[in-house]
């Protein structure tokens, strides 16, 4: 008898819709901010560019780089940046929030899917689905006093049946 080693139960679609919505603002928020350094010192940066380590440093590089021919006295790069009268804590400012936004990289739905592994996990698992199977064959409702005991539980989003994974991974 072939059995599968692994099954999904669920996916937590919820959260996978919350991170994807969390990316798309770090996203917009990176764009925004690769079109301001831009417009303000004219250096060009990639998404890659401004969420690696030591991005600042990078950028003062680059901005040295840029600006070689008019830095005659060769001051450092922030000194050039407050002489020509760019706004450098808020260049600064967009560093350190695009660092700590937790959201640097597109959230993958296979990270969010719950998996049963075990042999007794997969034997729950099946039980879960025949019992859906026949809850929809009979067009009925059932309901549990312990969900924690039910094979089966209702979606809140959805309000469909669904395998319950707290009975099928024995979370109690």
């Amino acid at each position: 008898m072939n059995k599968e080693k692994k099954q999904v139960i669920v996916i937590n679609e919820r959260q996978y819709e919350k991170d994807c919505i969390k990316y798309d603002e770090f996203l917009k928020m990176a764009y925004e901010s690769i079109t301001y350094i831009e417009d303000n010192t004219k250096v060009v940066l990639s998404i890659e560019e401004l969420i690696k380590n030591n991005a600042f440093k990078d950028f003062a590089k680059k901005f040295a780089q840029l600006h070689e021919d008019a830095n005659t006295l060769k001051l450092s790069s922030l000194r050039l940046m407050d002489l020509m009268d760019l706004p450098v804590e808020k260049l600064v400012g967009i560093f350190d929030r695009i660092k700590l936004f937790q959201f640097q990289s597109s959230p993958n739905l296979d990270d969010y899917k719950i998996w049963a592994n075990t042999p007794k996990e997969l034997e729950r698992l099946k039980v879960s689905l025949d019992f859906l199977d026949i809850m929809k064959r009979i067009e009925s409702d059932v309901n549990f006093v312990n969900v924690y005991k039910a094979p089966i539980m209702k979606n809140v989003r959805t309000w469909k049946l669904q395998p319950n994974v707290h009975w099928i991974k024995g979370i109690r």
